[in-house]
């Protein structure tokens, strides 16, 4: 007020007091810096709290960016839907509160905190799987590689391509052929056909380790469903002994009863059809059953499958359909009625009848509790081992046996031309000898070029097995493969990729 009213001030004074007027007026009208800062704050509270769905979204992304987009969940599925779980039901718990903390609980309120509480739960995974879509299809270190869209986006394509016709070995023949070498399947995961892959991948020295994939069945841990290769080395060495020169001899008698049992079946249906696939399986089965068990299932004789043996083939197509979505299956695993879960509860009774059987029978269980028995701890751990070492054997000896001997009988079907050259060849035997001696067969070159060429054409394993990659990576031709990537061959493709005339 004095400098306003004061005439008999300098000029200079007069600028001194103008110039205090304007700081002062600016001092008033600018706010200094933690005024700036909580005003931003009350913007951003306003911006997120206001509009929760917002918040929501913005945390699914951050989510998936600093969370989900590192290292593997395959084996937090379950604790990670029962987390989701808990905090949902927390959202919905507190939206009712909120809603009828005025007015009390009505229908109307009840289904308005519900609303609520989903429309947070749609928001947060719109902003996860949003982030997830554009990450895996322009940023992912696979994004160069090509492969159908969808492929690129989710597992459950393959998913999708195998439950079209159960043919996933031709659906991925036909990727190759569109796409080239090297197929993106899945958001993690390539198919190969180049010839350098199979080496990279499967050679004994091969750097590459198994992934995912073989989590599938834990805590239960076998010699095949396992990632540790210092188990696989201990456990081997089990396996060895059970499938040694002597001990194959010790089984030859069994072979050669199923496999006489199963010719009088075939020959007593002569001059009428007959699904020889089904007499196959019927036969693995039963030769399995007595050495995994000590005992056949009898479907040889009863001409139709039992329980274990249908709940066996159901398992097996579960695990093809979700084969390259691991996690689902560590969440259908958790349901009692699953096909799995009977799977393993028939399995162990049968593990646990056979234990009670004479020490000295020999089989290839034999070997197996043998190891079981000599460990000074009967860990729950190496138990289910035990469960699953018999699963292998029958999943593996069963199976892969039934589908190649129908390969065999498929093509000579085709080429009875061949059939001819066979009898001819089983007729330079030494007489007297069996036609189920293995040590003679095994040098008829005629018979070998069948199940060789039959073998190339009809893999037993046809969409191949996965492998892992190191974290540093590899390089497979003049493509170079980023760590922890999800990689296999498929057999089909490859045998008749490379051969001059692939189906003859």
């Amino acid at each position: 007020m004095y400098c306003a009213t004061d005439c008999s001030l300098s000029l200079s004074e007069k600028a001194s007091c103008s110039s205090f007027q304007l700081r002062s007026t600016l001092n008033n009208t600018i706010p200094d810096h933690g005024t700036m800062i909580s005003i931003f704050e009350d913007h951003a509270y306003h911006l997120l709290f206001g509009k929760p769905e917002l918040a929501c979204f913005i945390f699914g992304v951050t989510t998936h960016l600093i969370l989900f987009r590192q290292g593997e969940w395959d084996l937090s599925t379950v604790r990670l839907c029962c987390s989701y779980l808990g905090l949902f039901l927390v959202t919905l718990l507190g939206s009712f509160y909120v809603n009828v903390r005025d007015d009390g609980p009505t229908f109307l309120s009840s289904i308005i905190a519900g609303a609520n509480a989903c429309s947070l739960a749609i928001a947060h995974f719109l902003g996860v799987f949003g982030s997830m879509s554009i990450y895996r299809l322009f940023f992912h270190r696979l994004s160069s590689f090509p492969g159908p869209f969808w492929g690129r986006l989710t597992g459950f394509y393959m998913s999708h391509l195998t439950r079209r016709r159960w043919h996933r070995f031709e659906e991925t023949q036909r990727l190759h052929q569109k796409y080239g070498d090297f197929v993106r399947v899945g958001p993690q995961s390539l198919s190969i056909t180049h010839p350098d892959a199979t080496r990279a991948l499967y050679a004994a020295n091969t750097i590459c380790s198994k992934g995912p994939f073989y989590d599938m069945t834990q805590p239960r841990e076998t010699i095949f469903m396992t990632r540790s290769k210092k188990f696989h080395s201990k456990h081997r060495k089990d396996w060895d002994r059970a499938f040694s020169a002597n001990a194959l001899r010790d089984y030859e008698p069994h072979v050669t009863a199923y496999a006489q049992k199963l010719v009088d079946t075939i020959g007593s249906h002569v001059g009428n059809p007959l699904d020889v696939t089904r007499w196959f399986n019927f036969f693995s089965f039963d030769l399995m059953g007595e050495l995994a068990f000590g005992e056949s299932f009898g479907r040889l004789d009863a001409g139709q499958e039992n329980t274990y043996m249908t709940v066996f083939h159901e398992l097996m197509n579960l695990i093809g359909l979700l084969g390259s979505v691991p996690w689902l299956m560590h969440l259908v695993s958790k349901i009692p009625t699953t096909t799995g879960k009977e799977f393993q509860i028939y399995s162990r009774g049968l593990v646990e009848k056979r234990r009670k059987m004479p020490k000295d029978r020999r089989d290839i269980f034999s070997y197996l509790l043998d190891a079981y028995e000599k460990e000074p701890i009967k860990t729950e751990q190496l138990t289910e081992t035990l469960y699953g070492d018999c699963d292998t054997i029958v999943v593996a000896g069963s199976d892969n046996t039934a589908s190649s001997l129908a390969g065999v009988f498929y093509f000579l079907a085709k080429h009875p031309d061949h059939v001819e050259k066979l009898r001819a060849e089983f007729k330079t035997l030494p007489e007297g000898s069996s036609r189920f001696d293995a040590r003679k067969l095994k040098d008829l070159p005629h018979l070998n070029a069948v199940i060789n060429e039959s073998a190339r054409l009809l893999p037993a394993i046809a969409s191949g097995v996965p492998r892992y990659t190191p974290v540093e990576g590899l390089r497979i031709g003049d493509k170079w493969i980023p760590g922890h990537v999800n990689v296999q061959v498929p057999s089909y493709t490859m045998f008749r990729g490379l051969a001059p005339e692939p189906k003859v």
